[in-house]
């Protein structure tokens, strides 16, 4: 290999057959050998020293013009007018150069005596390998000097010039900042050298950042690259530190020559460039596979799959690495490969790619094997024109998106279905498969000794795959005494797909009265392959062949009238209407016509037979004949009616004789409709052991004329203090019956009740009610009626709830209102409270305090100030005690007014005795009336009726603020 390197760094020259006698340096880049001339004359004086291809240039290539610098030296002291000759030589058999034509002359040189030059001339070599050429000085008419090269390698005219580059390291693990011997290997091993400059680089880096540190002496620039010569090719040992700070992970080295693409003549462009990953640090990571289980490594659903159909492949993949398998970038996926094998040979088969997996969105951890079905299963949608032999295979991480340690395990050889299974994966070819669908003999009856078609219906079932041809259907029919006879028939027809069905009809006459057995049957002879044999029959058909005879049938039942919704309507008088037509094959005669009648019977909600009816006429074939009865639906129920013709059997008509039946099938509505409404309960002053009268409404609505009917109700009771829900007594009884307890109704027994009619449909109803006088309770009274006539349920029943009765004693009151002398402008005012009755042994009062001017008292104004509540906690009965306030006092004449629970929670006998009001206090240069200690001279001996009213309003809107 021959390289002309430009910048420091040199590469010795491979081939050194050039010998030159004076210049070392120029040696380096050309193969001359130069002969020295006896200096005598021009022969003497006149010679070429040198010759050699310009710096940089590429070797000589056949039939290519090539430069060479030729230098000149005039070593006499005479000048010459000469010119410098390059001739086209040879090799002869003694490896000599001889002469063969003039390439190239220059133009003519005044050569001075001891003076030396240079020129360019070309020459083109005609043949590949070893050559040669002669350079001379040409003067008057004579060559002198001669330099003679030998040998000159001469590159073919068109060739390749495949370059490579590759790189070696001492280690595949690192730490940051640990040198690392790299070792760079280059060539060509192409027959020609680069026509173009060649630049070789090379890096250090992440994965995802490869070329992110270029390593010096990196880029390294060649003029040209020769080929490599028998096995030798250069290589570049370099030491390199790597750099501090790199985080943990896979790192890669990478060499690449002819980083600039100027090589054209390059076949092979893959191994211009080479990776190698190293590990810094820790390097953990997943390795994923197809995890092999025998014959169960891959399997195939179905079991016998068949061309043309979907077929699923299920398997398990592995992490046998030492990281989690996490996808990154794109969707983790597995690719389903297959190869076609004609005749079980896969020479020359590509893999092609059918489908690809559910992406799988979670991590493998190290160590453990993935199985999901639902995510790894591949489907293959095969066409019929599969069938055959194939091999399959399961690429894991189809995509790539996983970063693995070993990223060649992720198709295995050894999981191809070939490789598990010992064999090919056989698509079978798709078959028909035939079935009769049916035997249909119309819709018509079957007659005596009259001629019908049969026509047997031929369809493919499921497994059915292709067309079936010249299918072919035969037929055996067995009379009623069992005699039989076999039909082919004269026709064939394309069976198709999808349910797509081929008629195949035969015409036939029965000539017996009784039950035919046809026996139908799909290619008999088996002259087509089917997936099923067995399913070609289709026997015991039974066709009855009868007599003309009549049908009598009832073609509708109704009721006359309907509502809106087309219900009958109780307690009107309605009409059941039965159509009766003759359906048969031939006319009733007359006597048939006088034992015509038709039944009608109820069997729901009672059992009743409403009548029979002669109807008494002789029905043509079609003709039908329309009989009414009257009835009236007593019950807002469900009816069932049924009518039948003919119940007796008197006319004949075969085996028709159970169709003579028809059920009527309604719900009896009423808009008749029974409630309550309008209920309320007098509670009075809401206190136990007092009457409480419950009235409330009972009706009924949309009642017929002429028609009564009765409601029942009932009352019930129930409070939230220790017993249940109980009805009040209704009604009393002594010796002469039972009477209401309450008025506007009736009773039977203790059953209260009030009938209506169209002209009375309303009635208002009292009913005393005394709560418990030894109780106080919060009660709940309800109404509820039933009628056996009622359209809406939902107003049957009201309430009232909620109804607070108390059983009162307590009292508390103002037992007296102190204002003791002012001090230091503000006064105290105390106020004492008394329990002298109650439920409870003690109780926590509240008190409140209000200021008014004694004008605003006296016209009912609001107060001046509303002091703090306070509250006398655990007021024992029959006990009193005192709350004070303070107030800062304000010149004037005042009133305090004291209010016992001013939110009113506590619920008393007398409320009148919670508020009471001062005397009258001045406070400012008047003198105080007060007399201190003394409670009841405290308090105003008497109010105008104004003031009480203004106050108790004022205390109520206070009440209801707070």
């Amino acid at each position: 290999m021959q390289i002309s390197v430009l910048g420091d760094f040199m590469i010795d020259n491979r081939r050194k057959k050039m010998y030159v006698a004076s210049v070392a340096a120029l040696l380096l880049l050309s193969s001359v050998i130069f002969l020295a001339g006896v200096k005598a004359n021009p022969d003497d004086d006149l010679a070429v020293s040198l010759a050699y291809e310009p710096e940089g240039t590429p070797p000589p290539r056949v039939n290519q013009d090539y430069d060479y610098v030729v230098h000149w030296e005039n070593n006499g002291a005479s000048d010459y007018d000469a010119t410098v000759r390059i001739y086209n030589s040879y090799l002869d058999v003694n490896d000599d150069c001889q002469i063969s034509s003039l390439s190239s002359e220059s133009e003519s040189i005044n050569m001075v005596g001891g003076e030396n030059g240079q020129v360019v001339l070309s020459i083109t070599f005609s043949e590949e390998g070893d050559n040669c050429f002669i350079a001379t000085i040409y003067y008057s008419g004579e060559d002198h000097g001669s330099l003679v090269t030998n040998p000159v390698f001469v590159e073919p005219e068109i060739g390749d010039a495949e370059l490579y580059a590759s790189l070696d390291l001492n280690s595949n693990r690192y730490d940051p900042g640990e040198d690392a011997l790299v070792t760079i290997e280059y060539g060509n091993n192409g027959n020609v050298s680069t026509k173009t400059p060649i630049t070789l680089r090379f890096w250090f880096g992440p994965e995802d950042d490869t070329e992110l540190y270029e390593i010096s002496p990196s880029p390294i620039h060649f003029s040209y690259v020769s080929p490599d010569q028998e096995g030798f090719n250069e290589n570049m040992p370099l030491e390199y530190q790597i750099p501090e700070g790199l985080s943990d992970g896979v790192h890669v080295f990478t060499v690449k020559i002819d980083t600039d693409s100027n090589n054209t003549e390059d076949s092979v462009l893959d191994n211009n460039e080479f990776s190698s990953e190293v590990c810094i640090g820790d390097c953990s990571r997943p390795d994923l596979k197809v995890k092999l289980q025998e014959e169960f490594t891959l399997t195939v659903d179905p079991i016998a799959p068949v061309a043309g159909t979907i077929i699923s492949f299920l398997y398990s993949i592995e992490n046998i690495g030492d990281g989690d398998a996490e996808p990154v970038g794109g969707d983790f996926v597995m690719f389903l490969e297959v190869m076609k094998c004609p005749e079980q040979d896969c020479s020359g088969e590509d893999w092609v790619k059918v489908n690809e997996s559910l992406p799988i969105i979670m991590g493998i951890p190290p160590g453990q094997e993935f199985s999901d079905e639902q995510f790894l299963r591949l489907n293959w949608s095969t066409s019929p024109q599969d069938s055959g032999f194939w091999n399959v295979r399961v690429v894991v991480d189809g995509n790539d998106v996983v970063d693995e340690s070993d990223e060649s395990n992720n198709v295995e050889e050894d999981a191809t279905w070939f490789k598990v299974k010992g064999g090919y994966l056989n698509l079978d070819e798709q078959r028909p498969d035939l079935i009769i669908t049916g035997i249909f003999e119309g819709e018509d009856e079957v007659y005596q000794d009259e001629e019908i078609t049969l026509s047997i219906a031929v369809a493919q079932t499921e497994q059915g795959e292709v067309f079936a041809n010249n299918v072919k259907v035969s037929l055996t029919i067995e009379d009623p005494q069992g005699d039989t006879v076999d039909i082919n028939i004269d026709k064939t027809d394309t069976v198709g797909l999808n349910g797509e069905v081929a008629t195949f009809e035969y015409l036939w006459t029965p000539t017996k009265i009784g039950y035919y057995a046809i026996h139908a049957y799909v290619d008999k002879s088996d002259e087509i392959l089917e997936w099923d044999e067995d399913n070609n029959a289709f026997e015991n058909k039974v066709i009855e062949v009868v007599k003309r005879l009549p049908d009598l049938q009832i073609d509708s039942l109704t009721f006359s009238p309907v509502n809106e919704e087309g219900y009958s309507k109780v307690g009107i008088n309605s009409e059941l209407i039965a159509v009766i037509t003759n359906h048969g094959v031939r006319n009733m005669t007359e006597t048939e016509g006088q034992m015509l009648e038709i039944d009608f019977t109820t069997v729901s909600p009672f059992t009743s037979n409403l009548g029979t009816i002669n109807v008494n006429h002789a029905l043509a074939v079609g003709e039908s004949v329309e009989v009414r009865i009257d009835f009236i639906f007593e019950e807002n129920a469900a009816y069932r009616i049924i009518a039948t013709v003919d119940n007796q059997d008197l006319i004949p008509e075969g085996r028709y004789e159970l169709n003579n039946q028809a059920t009527l099938n309604t719900y009896s509505v009423s808009a008749i409709d029974a409630y309550v409404s309008n209920m309320s309960v007098n509670t009075g002053d809401g206190l136990a052991g007092k009457p409480c009268p419950v009235y409330f409404d009972v009706g009924m609505s949309d009642i017929p004329e002429g028609r009564t009917y009765r409601v029942y109700f009932n009352v019930s009771i129930d409070g939230t203090f220790d017993f249940n829900k109980y009805s009040l007594p209704l009604a009393t009884q002594n010796m002469s019956g039972s009477y209401p307890i309450g008025t506007g109704y009736s009773v039977i027994g203790k059953y209260a009740f009030i009938d209506f009619n169209s002209s009375f449909n309303k009635q208002t109803v009292m009913i005393p009610w005394i709560p418990d006088a030894e109780r106080t309770d919060t009660y709940n009274v309800s109404v509820e009626i039933s009628s056996k006539i009622n359209v809406n349920d939902e107003n049957d029943i009201v309430y009232v709830n909620k109804l607070d009765i108390q059983k009162l004693t307590t009292n508390l009151r103002v037992d007296g209102i102190t204002v003791v002398e002012p001090s230091e402008g503000s006064v105290t005012i105390k106020v004492t409270v008394e329990y002298p009755d109650g439920e409870q042994d003690q109780i926590n009062v509240p008190v409140a305090l209000h200021v008014y001017k004694s004008s605003d008292y006296t016209a009912g104004n609001p107060p001046v100030d509303t002091l703090t509540v306070k509250t006398i906690d655990g007021l024992l009965k029959e006990d009193s005690r005192s709350v004070s306030f303070t107030w800062a006092t304000k010149d004037g004449s005042y009133i305090f007014v004291a209010i016992i629970d001013p939110e009113d929670v506590i619920k008393e006998v007398n409320e009148k005795d919670n508020i009471v009001p001062s005397k009258e206090q001045v406070f400012g240069q008047q003198t105080s009336t007060v007399e201190d200690e003394e409670e009841d001279e405290g308090l105003l001996s008497s109010l105008s009726l104004l003031v009480v009213i203004s106050l108790f309003g004022l205390i109520a809107s206070v009440r209801r603020r707070i």
